[in-house]
């Protein structure tokens, strides 16, 4: 078994022949056997990496290089697609190779990079489209994104209180009937379960709880930091069109219930 290695000063000096870490711009260290890069994180003006062949394991170290322009690290030990996420804040990052690490083997990995990475213009030697970035969010899937960050989207739905059933001795207004939850899908938790309740006209409208309204926007909200660009537009046209569609609906119902 290989002892570990770690980048060091002396070894960036040697490499860039210059007299100061804030002085590197640009560090090859192919197949040097490194399995941490922490150092990194003291090259504040570092534009190009290259780090293809050898143990690194981890990309945390990376989220101090804010003016890292190229990222070479073919041939590495990146298991973890979720390392990714620490090139989310690098905004000059336009070319990334990630080809033989064995999260490259993940079958969302293009798609996955891309969505952390929206400045990028090169994966792997290939060009990253306008096309190509459309085609990966559609199939991005939140699915899939919990499924690669580990976490359960519907957790915050599955912990939310159950909404009370109203007990029949109460008095209620004159115009409501019975409220009873309403047969929910396979697979669909309690307080996400809508409510049936007959307005004075006879009809049979339907409510989402309040309890499930809340778990939803919970889940909702903290997706958002993963989305693109361009998943956020599409997702704030489709909520405007849900609002005008909402308040239609809302107006519809006050005047059935005026009559």
């Amino acid at each position: 078994m290989g002892t570990d290695k770690a980048l060091s000063e002396k070894l960036v000096l040697e490499k860039t022949k210059v007299k100061s870490l804030s002085d590197v711009q640009r560090l090859d260290m192919w197949g040097e056997g490194l399995t941490d890069i922490s150092l990194v994180a003291k090259l504040p003006r570092l534009e190009v990496l290259a780090l293809a062949a050898n143990n690194v394991s981890s990309l945390k170290a990376l989220q101090g290089c804010e003016m890292l322009q190229e990222l070479y690290l073919r041939k590495n030990k990146v298991a973890n697609l979720r390392e990714v996420t620490a090139l989310r804040v690098l905004p000059t990052l336009s070319v990334l190779w990630l080809r033989d690490n064995p999260c490259a083997q993940h079958p969302y990995y293009r798609e996955f990079v891309l969505h952390c990475c929206p400045g990028l213009r090169q994966l792997d030697g290939v060009e990253v489209t306008a096309d190509e970035r459309k085609a990966a969010a559609k199939r991005l899937t939140t699915k899939a994104l919990d499924e690669i960050l580990g976490r359960t989207a519907s957790a915050d739905a599955a912990s939310s209180p159950r909404p009370k059933k109203s007990s029949g001795a109460g008095s209620s207004p004159a115009k409501a009937t019975d409220v009873t939850p309403s047969s929910t899908p396979g697979g669909v938790s309690d307080s996400t379960a809508t409510i049936e309740e007959r307005n004075a006209s006879g009809r049979s409208v339907l409510f989402t709880t309040v309890a499930a309204q809340r778990a939803m926007l919970l889940s909702i909200v903290s997706l958002l930091s993963e989305l693109t660009v361009e998943s956020l537009e599409l997702l704030q046209r489709e909520v405007q069109e849900r609002v005008e569609k909402q308040k239609e609906k809302l107006t519809k119902y006050v005047q059935e219930n005026s009559q």
